[in-house]
């Protein structure tokens, strides 16, 4: 993780000055636990490094870079209390009657424990509280309307494989900080071409 945010930091990436602190590793297993996730040892260490972006007033953002949230060219960091919500609202309504929906509980039970830690408008990058806590956390994108892609091995793993891509310049900040650049890596890496995290 430091590696990464240091390679973010080294290209101008807005993001790093409005990265919130992250927090406590007592405070984001004891959430995660109340929201019925085991606290998995990776997304602890996630959320304990940054807890989002600070969100900007319309007149602060009028005239701000939209990429200043993003972390990778697709994707936005969220907080802790967003992913949670987006857990609530996208994952367990899919599972949980609850939630508004009339499948009986439990029928799409592969989604149950993926959190969501990155925002794509609406898709999400997913990362699996299993029920051994140590255990590393696979990392795949999660589509409202197409379920779960193939998954990477561990939170680690593609946060290594993110920092590379920054670090060689395959992903680089646009004209003025706006958007990324970045060539289509499917064929490059082809193990991971089901993910959709590249």
């Amino acid at each position: 993780m430091r590696a990464w945010w240091a390679a973010l930091e080294g290209i101008g990436a807005p993001v790093v000055q409005y990265a919130r602190p992250g927090l406590a590793a007592a405070e984001v297993a004891a959430r995660l636990r109340a929201a019925g996730l085991p606290a998995s040892v990776e997304i602890v260490t996630w959320f304990g490094f940054h807890d989002g972006v600070e969100q900007l007033s319309p007149e602060a953002s009028r005239d701000m870079p939209f990429s200043h949230h993003l972390v990778v060219p697709f994707g936005l960091l969220i907080s802790l209390d967003e992913a949670l919500e987006r857990y609530r609202e996208w994952i367990l309504f899919d599972v949980n009657p609850a939630y508004g929906n009339t499948l009986p509980a439990g029928s799409l039970p592969e989604y149950l424990g993926w959190l969501p830690i990155i925002d794509d408008q609406g898709y999400y990058t997913v990362a699996h509280c299993g029920p051994d806590p140590d255990e590393a956390s696979p990392v795949t994108v999660w589509y409202p309307d197409d379920g779960l892609r193939q998954a990477a091995g561990s939170v680690a793993e593609v946060v290594r494989a993110w920092t590379q891509l920054v670090v060689d310049g395959t992903w680089a900040l646009g004209p003025q900080g706006r958007g990324w650049d970045w060539p289509d890596l499917r064929e490059t890496y082809p193990a991971w071409r089901g993910t959709s995290l590249l």
